[in-house]
């Protein structure tokens, strides 16, 4: 009889241990590693050394590589200030509604550089677009992914966010590789057209 005692009170005990580990993991839980800097600026959108108005003479559209690599630039851009948004929130130099409206801002201006790419597959190369695209849509995602976490508070959507962040670099290469094959392919072409 005490045996079965002794048993009954080791799992009236490790379920109290699960309950308080789950109670406690829910307010402890980190999301990124803290940042030295902490330092809290207002969303700025990105600002360019050129607009997109000022690649071409006018009633031109820019080239697929100028416009490519315009977006690609702000886009990086883009990523890293959600990075440094998030790292933010976790170190509580940022509230939620500040990095809910700086994801909005981004993803908003993520899907308008993803329908500019949908229309260039005519005249550019497609790897250049697609690997464009690409970048932008994990962008996009990430931001999609910030403002859910926040909207319903739960931390598979951040976590979602560190798969994005993790493919940057991947897809960061794989842009830089097609914008130097459509270099090499059609700038070069163009360059030699135009000084015979």
């Amino acid at each position: 009889m005490t045996e079965n005692k002794w048993v009954l009170l080791l799992l009236v005990f490790l379920i109290i241990l699960c309950f308080l580990s789950v109670c406690l993991n829910r307010k402890t839980a980190t999301v990124f590693e803290p940042e030295t800097d902490t330092s809290f600026s207002s969303f700025e959108p990105v600002e360019e050394e050129i607009s997109i108005s000022e690649m071409t003479e006018e009633d031109e559209e820019p080239s697929i590589y100028g416009l490519s690599g315009y977006i690609f630039k702000n886009s990086n851009a883009f990523c890293e200030r959600l990075k440094s948004e998030v790292n933010n929130l976790a170190n509580d130099t940022c509230d939620r509604d500040h990095l809910y409206d700086v994801a909005a801002s981004i993803r908003l201006n993520e899907i308008s550089y993803y329908t500019m790419l949908n229309g260039r597959y005519e005249e550019g190369d497609f790897d250049l677009v697609e690997a464009c695209k690409s970048y932008c849509f994990n962008v996009e995602t990430m931001a999609a992914n910030i403002m859910k976490f926040i909207e319903i508070g739960r931390t598979k959507y951040i976590s979602r966010c560190m798969i994005c962040i993790s493919s940057d670099e991947q897809l960061k290469t794989n842009f830089y590789n097609a914008q130097s094959a459509y270099y090499n392919l059609y700038e070069t072409e163009t360059t030699t057209a135009a000084a015979e």
